[in-house]
């Protein structure tokens, strides 16, 4: 019995947007090939890796492992792949940190799917550091990553960011990425220039992907730092410092935290023209979190 990289690719992507469509999105194949992969695992494994969250899924412990194992194993395969066999000339591979896979990731391979029929995308979500790495190495040929600039790339926006949360979760306990993380640097500023009372922030969990981060704040743990998005879904919300000043969604400023930008690189097998749409498609998508970030 062996588990098929296949399985695993759908695993990590699961993982990855904690949401089976996304990852589906992301791999470009079905919802329901996704789900068949994740399942396949489980009754090798004989031990269940998802469970239902809202609209979206969270990793039981098992899955937390395996996800983890994953991204190592896929990461090997792709690389020993990537140095011993040609790039398709009709693939581009996209690399993007993980703060963009709520809504930004997706919204961009729904528009570049139906703009370059003739192209396939996949999608390899990150940090921001190993982001930029990728295009460097020549592994990536888009690549979206927060706050450091390279040479070459392309400010897209300055991202609001907000606290998310569920009902009952302590203002003063952070689920942080580890660092470097240019949202967690944000937030830790932002929390200590207008937290109530003085208080202080705890960071109670530093995770290593997203899933993570949103598993530990749907039981409670405490909040977390996310790019703004239209609307969360349930037990997730926007949520302020101040409980009574404001857990009504994302109604106006509740909860915001502040900006960081986001930039966009790509490879010379990208063409100048496909960049500048690039761009366009990923200001159009966040013009429906803030207007101002569409023109």
């Amino acid at each position: 019995m062996s588990l098929t990289i296949e399985c695993l690719r759908s695993m990590e992507a699961v993982a990855s947007f904690n949401n089976m469509t996304h990852a589906a999105q992301a791999l470009g194949i079905t919802r329901a090939a996704v789900s068949a992969h994740v399942k396949k695992l489980e009754a090798q494994l004989g031990c269940q890796l998802v469970k239902p969250l809202g609209r979206g899924i969270m990793l039981t412990a098992d899955g937390e492992i395996l996800a983890a194992r994953a991204r190592d194993i896929i990461t090997l395969h792709d690389d020993t792949f990537h140095e011993l066999a040609p790039p398709h000339s009709n693939e581009l591979v996209i690399a993007a940190t993980e703060h963009t896979a709520h809504s930004i990731v997706p919204d961009l391979l729904h528009a570049l799917r139906e703009a370059q029929p003739h192209l396939s995308f996949r999608v390899r979500l990150t940090r921001s550091s190993k982001a930029r790495d990728m295009l460097l190495d020549q592994r990536a040929d888009i690549s979206l990553f927060l706050r450091h600039h390279m040479p070459g790339a392309q400010h897209v926006a300055d991202l609001p960011l907000e606290w998310v949360g569920v009902e009952g979760s302590p203002r003063d306990a952070m689920v942080a990425f580890h660092r470097p993380c240019a949202v967690r640097d944000q937030a830790m500023a932002h929390y200590q220039a207008h937290a109530p009372g003085g208080s202080a922030m705890t960071i109670v969990k530093e995770c290593e992907d997203l899933a993570s981060v949103m598993q530990a704040v749907a039981h409670g743990q405490g909040i977390t730092p996310l790019i703004r998005t239209i609307a969360w879904s349930k037990p997730f919300k926007t949520v302020s410092l101040q409980p009574s000043a404001g857990d009504t969604g994302n109604a106006g400023n509740a909860g915001y935290i502040g900006r960081v930008p986001l930039y966009l690189a790509t490879s010379a097998r990208v063409s100048r023209a496909m960049m500048h749409e690039i761009l366009h498609i990923l200001r159009q998508s966040l013009g429906r979190v803030d207007p101002g970030l569409s023109s």
